[in-house]
């Protein structure tokens, strides 16, 4: 087994490392501890940093890992999972991608599906639309 390698996360001032197997850990009072991971809403390991201000900041682990292991030299704003699962945050299932390009990856592996709008579902997002328009237009500053 590849042995686990860790870098400083950018950007926060050497508190934190990140692994190339997806771990991150904390250099608080000069102990080293793994910092526990959450899964979010859309799936995505996740951990609570504090950052400047000591601000909770809530970072996706597969970008911490490719800002810390995987060059982008294009400047790519997306980090894709080449396995599609979300949870897998080692450095080799990763790769900085276009956003239209990720989506395309999850469309094409057949993961992603257009949704097609019922005639049912157009009229009552019309009509919620049409009721917050109305109640924005009436609504005063201020009052």
């Amino acid at each position: 087994m590849e042995q686990e390698q860790w870098k400083p996360i950018p950007k926060y001032n050497g508190m934190y490392d990140v692994s190339n197997h997806g771990r991150v850990r904390s250099h608080y009072r000069g102990m080293l501890t793994i910092k526990k991971q959450r899964i979010n809403d859309f799936g995505y390991c996740v951990v609570f940093l504090h950052g400047e201000g000591n601000k909770h900041i809530c970072e996706r682990v597969n970008r911490l890992v490719a800002l810390a292991f995987i060059p982008n030299p294009d400047n790519l704003s997306d980090v894709n999972h080449k396995d599609l699962n979300k949870l897998n945050n080692h450095v080799s299932n990763l790769e900085w991608t276009s956003h239209a390009d990720n989506v395309k990856h999850s469309y094409d592996s057949g993961k992603r599906h257009a949704h097609r709008w019922t005639d049912d579902e157009r009229k009552q997002i019309s009509g919620k639309v049409k009721a917050y328009r109305q109640r924005r237009a009436t609504d005063t500053p201020g009052v």
